[in-house]
């Protein structure tokens, strides 16, 4: 049986229609897609990942779904022309300890906590399903601590899921922590950055609890 070529775009991802409360929250769908046999889910954090994989996706005959922003976002990938589709991911900066691995709206919020805490790695995860899992692990293998970002539910299959899987086949000890949403649906009403901080994801929240956090490993 032929795998049918049916693209399934998702428009207004995580909060991005803030305003119009939980009936507009899309938080779950990274984990239900992913859990959809044959389908490749893509997951762009700027306009030109969206706008190169056209050209890509045509050739691609299966079933797509692509999760889009439901606001303009800034321009990550303006000056970098190396991406690769089938790689599925982009080492965005390379730090010592410390790695940020986000995918979508949450790349930004990794980049601008990447600027303040300094000699931390940021890896943009564009694909999701399927990506070259030995690849992300070879980006993933030189950090002692990872944690994941991501605007959707976390423990349910989403991008920690993804992370936690590639580290734990392969047998390697790293310190994780997974941030994003617990599983309930956000009913308090305002922008996206007043709903971040009341669940812990602004940009001050996330660096306090990966100081935190790793502290209490050095301290031992």
């Amino acid at each position: 049986v032929k795998p049918i070529n049916v693209n399934l775009v998702g428009v207004g991802t995580g909060l991005s229609y803030n305003l119009s409360g939980p009936s507009h929250h899309c938080l779950e769908d990274i984990s239900i897609m992913r859990f959809m046999p044959n389908f490749m889910v893509f997951s762009p954090s700027d306009w030109k990942l969206a706008k190169n994989f056209v050209d890509y996706s045509i050739n691609i005959k299966m079933p797509k779904y692509l999760r889009f922003d439901g606001k303009p976002l800034p321009l990550i990938y303006e000056k970098i022309n190396d991406i690769s589709f089938d790689k599925g991911f982009y080492e965005l900066s390379r730090g010592e300890e410390i790695c940020l691995v986000s995918t979508s709206f949450m790349t930004h919020r990794a980049l601008e906590v990447a600027k303040i805490l300094q000699n931390i790695g940021v890896i943009d995860v564009f694909m999701l399903k399927p990506f070259n899992e030995s690849a992300l692990f070879d980006a993933l293998k030189k950090y002692k601590y990872v944690i994941t970002l991501e605007e959707g539910f976390i423990n349910s299959g989403g991008l920690d899921s993804l992370v936690l899987k590639i580290l734990r086949d392969r047998q390697f000890n790293v310190k994780v922590k997974n941030l994003g949403f617990n599983d309930k649906h956000i009913f308090e009403v305002g922008d996206r950055d007043y709903l971040h901080r009341l669940n812990n994801l602004d940009e001050n929240s996330i660096i306090k609890i990966i100081k935190e956090w790793i502290k209490q490993y050095k301290d031992k």
